[in-house]
């Protein structure tokens, strides 16, 4: 009989994560944990998925204390409490849960109950500042002992979340780093789709740079929209009317970022377009010459993987990102990398590709070499099932 494999990904839970998960149905009974207010669509997820309410959605029902929560308890560390998780942890024999372990609740939540039902506990690992939140709220300081104690392995991200685990003092034998990747058979080079370049209004001629990710400041959208002006105003040697620029996604600087786009008449060059279907984001790369995802840092945050980064160089596409957190270790030879929060550096790195399609090609062949060594969610996958394999081992090795 298949060991049970419970995976706990609360409001966060999403297709492009669970391709590293969906090939390990054949080693596993596996059933993925979402809540209510999930952010992602979850009907392309080939894994049975539960639902279970959280503190936030609950509050969330109740309009008149819903703004009063978000003010006062933003930062509180119980408002993704995953409600009736309980029962769930005892069915399983392998307890996964894909978020950093104080950040989120949930984490906490599967420490306190292993003593109880004696399921082996993973948690990934994705935050890559030592000590994270912890100047936020003394419940991180909580929590992150007990966590550390309970859980039987870290899967970290990249090494830089490993080296971010070692300095909070987790042993070096409870962590393995595993690089998520992508479905090599869908993100692969091809040409591009006329059929997606006509529904976006794009021409064939057209040098296409594409952003896909969330519209906030850490992102650097604004940078691309000052690099794309000095770019149309310095441009001489290709027809500054072929250089489009494709914005997808969603966030809280919309609007100003609307007000930017007109105020530097870049109407007619940069396009804001919504979410696509995670089944159309091959598609959506496919139409690009060049993707930017220019991440600038925070106090409390570091660009901790940017699977974008993943998906454009799977499908051969040069990148150009910048050396926040752990993107360097992503990207390697797959693109060019450039200061944070410098549009004039992004201005020079994008006038550099699109005046040579040669070296966009020259790039983009090295950008899929390396998704094919680095970020195949097949391979992801079986890493992930050896670790299950030695937890479970050395579990029942324990007990003779």
């Amino acid at each position: 009989m298949n060991k049970k494999l419970l995976l706990i990904r609360g409001h966060r839970l999403n297709k492009w994560e669970m391709q590293n998960y969906e090939p390990l149905r054949k080693y596993y009974d596996i059933k993925a944990v979402a809540s209510y207010d999930h952010r992602y669509p979850l009907e392309e997820i080939k894994l049975p998925i539960i639902k279970l309410h959280s503190l936030t959605e609950i509050i969330g029902r109740v309009p008149k204390v819903r703004g009063l929560f978000n003010i006062v308890f933003k930062n509180w560390f119980l408002k993704d409490y995953l409600l009736g998780l309980d029962p769930l942890l005892a069915w399983a024999d392998i307890v996964h849960s894909l978020e950093t372990q104080a950040h989120y609740i949930f984490s906490y939540q599967t420490a306190l109950s292993k003593p109880k039902y004696g399921y082996r506990l993973v948690i990934t690992h994705w935050e890559n500042i030592p000590f994270a939140y912890e100047d936020i709220t003394m419940a991180n300081r909580h929590i992150k002992p007990r966590v550390q104690k309970e859980t039987d392995h870290f899967l970290a991200i990249t090494e830089m979340a490993k080296a971010a685990l070692l300095l909070e003092g987790v042993p070096e034998e409870r962590i393995s780093v595993v690089n998520y990747g992508v479905d090599l058979q869908r993100f692969c080079p091809k040409p591009k789709n006329k059929d997606m370049m006509d529904k976006i209004g794009l021409c064939s001629d057209d040098i296409v740079i594409l952003f896909i990710g969330r519209f906030v400041w850490e992102k650097g959208v604004f940078e691309i929209l000052f690099a794309m002006k000095t770019l149309l105003d310095q441009m001489q040697t290709i027809d500054r009317n072929r250089i489009k620029c494709l914005l997808i996604g969603s966030g809280e600087e919309k609007n100003r970022i609307r007000e930017v786009i007109a105020r530097l008449n870049l109407n007619h060059t940069v396009k804001i377009l919504p979410d696509f279907p995670y089944h159309d984001i091959p598609e959506i790369h496919n139409v690009a010459d060049i993707f930017l995802l220019p991440s600038a840092p925070t106090k409390h945050l570091r660009e901790q993987y940017g699977m974008v980064l993943v998906e454009a160089m799977a499908m051969g596409k040069p990148v150009i990102s910048t050396t926040s957190g752990s993107i360097p270790e992503v990207v390697g030879v797959g693109g060019l990398l450039i200061p944070p929060a410098d549009h004039v550096s992004l201005f020079h790195a994008m006038k550099t590709l699109i005046e040579s399609a040669d070296l966009r090609m020259e790039i983009g062949k090295r950008a899929r070499l390396r998704a094919e060594q680095k970020f195949d969610a097949t391979q992801a996958a079986q890493k992930i099932h050896q670790i299950y394999q030695k937890v479970l081992f050395d579990h029942q090795r324990n007990r003779l």
